[in-house]
């Protein structure tokens, strides 16, 4: 069974040429659902069921934003009818359509591509990581953003949108980018202080518990640490290419994307950092399980070394001789046992001076 940390992809069929529209990822049973938000600081206008891409070019104008947000790419012809309004080319369809796509920025003559991986639990109190690309076409008046499947990643942005809180409608398709970056890279430090925290239990369990279960646990958070470092780690060097694009990232707005920049360096450092903390209790798991069995073999050795005179003793006087001394006598066995008792007592107490126990 394959682990569900590892990134699964649908190969692309062999021989198909550069350029081949195919969605690769495993969401097939996704239907696509496109919605388009227009908004400006006076004016907001939102379509949950927009497929009249035809007219998407038409209606965008520089008085107001527009947001199309697809969900769902097994769909292929709804990419295919975005590329000819927006004359987007078939090798920048293909990246979108293309899930094995490390983060990396495209600069093209009249748009900006940006794509990226989001990443969320399954479910809280599961430790299946889901993984998702999303891409962005970001023109001067629009953003077109594009998820895998249906997620509500952007809810709360959207709900900025409607309530028109915050500065996002009186700002421009930049400043919307930076939003939806922003609230991919909040998930990311969610999904990041849930491992920490299991990692702070672990490091309270693992100085009182010595079984398999520690050790399967430890292992999970590195391997979740590990996949969240392959996801982010490429997108520090997109994020430093973002940053000085100022073809379509206005200059007013530059210190959102340099604080951006920021919080994935910031991620990186603490997975680096929790990462050694990982180590430091895998070795501190066995130390502790090497102590113990150690321990146990102390305690082990302490009552066969005990045994030992004792056993001696017992063998001798259950030799079969008639001149053997005190075989007659009536305390005969009390002074034998006394005599136990006290070697007994004796090595205790010197095994307890020695320290060994």
């Amino acid at each position: 069974m394959l682990s569900p940390f590892r990134f699964k992809h649908s190969p692309q069929k062999p021989g198909m040429q550069p350029g081949s529209l195919v969605y690769t990822g495993h969401n097939v049973d996704q239907k696509t659902d496109i919605q388009l938000i227009r908004y400006n600081s006076d004016w907001y206008d939102e379509n949950t069921s927009f497929f009249d891409l035809e007219q998407f070019k038409s209606q965008m104008n520089d008085d107001h934003i527009s947001w199309l947000n697809f969900h769902g790419l097994n769909e292929v012809e709804h990419i295919k009818k975005l590329g000819d309004q927006l004359s987007i080319s078939n090798m920048i369809m293909e990246d979108m359509l293309d899930t094995r796509q490390r983060p990396k920025l495209e600069e093209m003559e009249d748009y900006l591509f940006f794509t990226l991986k989001s990443i969320t639990n399954a479910r809280e109190d599961e430790d299946e990581m889901n993984i998702e690309q999303i891409s962005f076409i970001v023109g001067k008046n629009y953003v077109v953003s594009l998820q895998e499947k249906k997620a509500d990643i952007f809810e709360e942005l959207r709900k900025r949108i409607r309530n028109n809180s915050g500065v996002v409608r009186s700002k421009g398709s930049d400043y919307l980018l930076f939003s939806q970056l922003d609230a991919i890279i909040d998930q990311y430090y969610y999904v990041l202080d849930q491992i920490i925290e299991k990692i702070e239990k672990l490091e309270e369990d693992v100085m009182e518990n010595y079984n398999r279960r520690i050790l399967i646990d430890i292992e999970t958070q590195r391997k979740k640490l590990n996949n969240l470092m392959r996801v982010i780690n490429p997108l520090k060097d997109a994020a430093f290419s973002l940053e000085i694009r100022q073809k379509y990232i206005q200059k007013k707005n530059m210190k959102y994307f340099h604080d951006l920049k920021d919080n994935v360096q910031n991620i990186i450092d603490q997975i680096d950092f929790n990462r050694n903390i990982i180590d430091g209790l895998s070795n501190l798991y066995f130390s502790n399980l090497s102590q113990n069995q150690n321990d146990i073999f102390r305690v082990l050795t302490v009552i066969s070394s005990i045994f030992i005179p004792i056993t001696f003793i017992a063998g001798v006087f259950g030799m079969n001789f008639n001149n053997m001394f005190g075989l007659d006598s009536p305390a005969g066995f009390e002074i034998t046992m006394g005599a136990m008792l006290f070697i007994v007592i004796a090595m205790l107490f010197y095994f307890k001076r020695k320290g060994w126990l």
